[in-house]
């Protein structure tokens, strides 16, 4: 664990309790929290919709099992855990328990554990207007679905913008010469699929910087040495 500035950070390998510590650092801030419903005021955030569903799961059977606490009881971890950091009595940690719990039952929508992607989409719908957007778009998850429309939306710019037409047209010719597939979309969409590699970002961004002449001056230099190494065989 170390500290730095207002951040807590714990480094830990998989199966060493950090879902268990993760429970209990929420548990602190709302058992310290001065109002039973500032849960209200906590977002917590994770990746995936399985790991969401264990941290509400585990905070809930936790406020349940501390709420109905008895003395006779077998131990319960996280009810000594927070009694030793916090240092309150059981019966202040269970009464304090039973009131958060009915808070947060009563106003289940404000219990913010989410996955990054619903907090940046909820973010983004709230801003809309002031993004540009429609206050109605939908989210895309279909990967490959959104990639081939972006490609059929370039494509369909042929015959309207003439510099997309003459790279396309001479890249379906080339092609042809080749003996393959005139349709460019298949080989669009292979590049596309580039853009959502992370190792190809880097790449990608350079690549950014080149210009339409460059372009031309590397395809003559490949032409060339292909020239060049078909005579050579």
């Amino acid at each position: 664990m170390n500290k730095s500035s207002s951040f807590l950070i714990y480094t830990a390998s998989a199966g060493s309790g950090k879902t268990f510590t993760l429970v209990k650092e929420y548990l602190v801030k709302i058992f310290t929290a001065p109002n039973n419903d500032d849960f209200k005021h906590i977002l917590a955030i994770t990746f995936t919709n399985k790991a969401v569903a264990e941290m509400k799961s585990r905070i809930i059977e936790s406020l349940i099992s501390i709420a109905n606490y008895d003395s006779q009881d077998s131990p319960i971890p996280i009810l000594f855990e927070l009694e030793a950091t916090l240092n309150y009595s059981k019966e202040n940690l269970k009464s304090k328990a039973q009131a958060i719990l009915i808070n947060l039952l009563h106003n289940y929508a404000a219990f913010s554990v989410e996955t990054i992607d619903s907090f940046n989409h909820r973010l983004i719908r709230t801003f809309a207007k002031d993004l540009g957007l429609n206050t109605n778009f939908e989210v895309t998850l279909d990967v490959k679905l959104l990639l081939a429309q972006a490609v059929d939306r370039f494509v369909s710019k042929a015959g309207v913008d003439d510099e997309i037409t003459k790279t396309l047209v001479d890249f379906a010719l080339s092609k042809t010469e080749d003996d393959k597939s005139w349709d460019v979309t298949i080989a669009l969409n292979k590049v596309a699929a580039l853009l959502i590699s992370e190792p190809h970002f880097k790449n990608l961004i350079l690549l950014l910087a080149k210009e339409d002449h460059e372009w031309e001056a590397l395809k003559q230099v490949l032409e060339k040495q292909q020239r060049q190494l078909s005579k050579t065989i």
